[in-house]
């Protein structure tokens, strides 16, 4: 029961979050039909300052959400893809932002985020699952917090074929900048459904 209740709390703040507003072409919520812009949008200049696009970064797309800005990318990083990572903790503290120890979205359930699981081995950090159509997924998830409260989430994905020998390279990175007045939002709507 207990479980029910969290995972029915992640799916919706992941619908606030990620499903809101528009719905893409044909009213499919799924990212891949978002309207998006290869070309860097009129966002507010803070937000394009802080976000990092990794620098080998290819097929660079941008999605402006109700609740949030978004960009994604596809990059070559062999598998733990520790340079990668280095890179987006450069950028993220040189920009004077904290790395957060806990999922933001999870609060209560105290979820460590890759970096601060107690594995010494980078690749062990990684999270894995495998999907119904034979696919392993590696994420890495990676939240950051600045002294306003806008938060920016990382997400590092691998998606190979579960019999697949071959090394893993195809790297997809999104990142999320949620803004101060909706992370106080799903803070409330997490407080409520407790």
């Amino acid at each position: 029961m207990r479980k029910k209740r969290w995972l029915r709390k992640v799916v919706f703040v992941f619908f606030i979050i990620f499903l809101s507003g528009d719905k893409g072409e044909g009213g499919n919520p799924d990212v891949e039909h978002w309207p998006y812009s290869t070309q860097q949008p009129n966002w507010p200049p803070y937000v394009l300052a802080n976000i990092w696009v990794p620098k080998q970064a290819k097929e660079v797309r941008y999605y402006t959400r109700p609740s949030n800005y978004q960009v994604s990318s596809e990059i070559v990083a062999c598998f733990p893809a520790a340079s990668v990572i280095d890179e987006l903790v450069n950028h993220m503290a040189g920009k004077g932002w904290k790395r957060l120890e806990f999922d933001f979205l999870n609060p209560k359930s105290k979820v460590k985020l890759n970096h601060a699981k107690p594995y010494h081995s980078l690749a062990m950090k990684w999270g894995h699952y495998s999907t119904k159509d034979a696919m392993d997924i590696y994420q890495w998830v990676d939240d950051w917090q600045d002294l306003d409260g806008n938060i920016i989430r990382y997400g590092l994905m691998y998606r190979v074929k579960s019999d697949a020998d071959s090394e893993m390279c195809a790297l997809s990175v999104i990142a999320i900048y949620v803004p101060s007045e909706t992370v106080k939002q799903i803070e409330f709507i997490l407080g409520e459904m407790r």
